[in-house]
């Protein structure tokens, strides 16, 4: 159990669970936290006549879990086979603001620019591993085998709101009006 502080907070928690009967071991981890952050990057240049002053904002919001769970058990005192399954998933809500000023050498307004990017996205992803080991002998040479499946899926869905501002104006125009939706999935054999 853990939890921080920094502008914003931060927590997460998990538990690992393990129980040996016999030859056979059994296993379970559970992890999970909400990561709230920020980063701000302020860039300032001086190009010919005009200076350009941007601020970029990023807030995301990051829920994330994790898990395994499997099983192992001895043949023999050299041979072992076993299972796992294991995954994870998050969800992250952000919001990316950029605010921008143009002025010319002496301070004179020229105009600006401000950009606003809400983002949604999330990502799962999924494995089995079956495995086999076979100590050969007591160097630490072993021969194993292993079998594998693992899926990966994610998506991510934003929008860009461009408004653009003249010389003193406090009425701003629309610009640029962009929405993004993308997902993947990946599976590995």
């Amino acid at each position: 159990l853990g939890l921080g502080q920094g502008r914003f907070e931060k927590s997460w928690a998990g538990t690992n669970l393990s129980y040996n009967v016999g030859k056979v071991r059994l296993f379970a981890r559970l992890d999970g936290g909400r990561y709230n952050s920020f980063n701000r990057l302020t860039i300032n240049r001086i190009i010919r006549d005009s200076i350009f002053n941007q601020e970029n904002y990023w807030r995301p919001l990051v829920y994330a879990g994790t898990y395994a769970t499997g099983a192992d058990m001895a043949l023999t005192a050299k041979q072992n086979i076993g299972i796992q399954l294991r995954g994870s998933a998050d969800q992250t809500t952000a919001l990316s603001t950029s605010n921008s000023i143009t002025t010319d050498a002496v301070g004179n307004p020229g105009g600006r620019r401000e950009l606003s990017n809400p983002q949604n996205s999330n990502g799962t992803n999924q494995a089995v591993n079956l495995y086999y080991r076979w100590a050969l002998d007591s160097t630490g040479r072993e021969l194993t085998a292993a079998a594998d499946y693992v899926r990966y899926a994610g998506a991510k869905s934003q929008q860009f709101n461009n408004r653009v501002f003249g010389s003193g104006s406090i009425l701003g125009q629309p610009a640029e009006q962009l929405r993004s939706a993308a997902s993947s999935e990946t599976t590995i054999r």
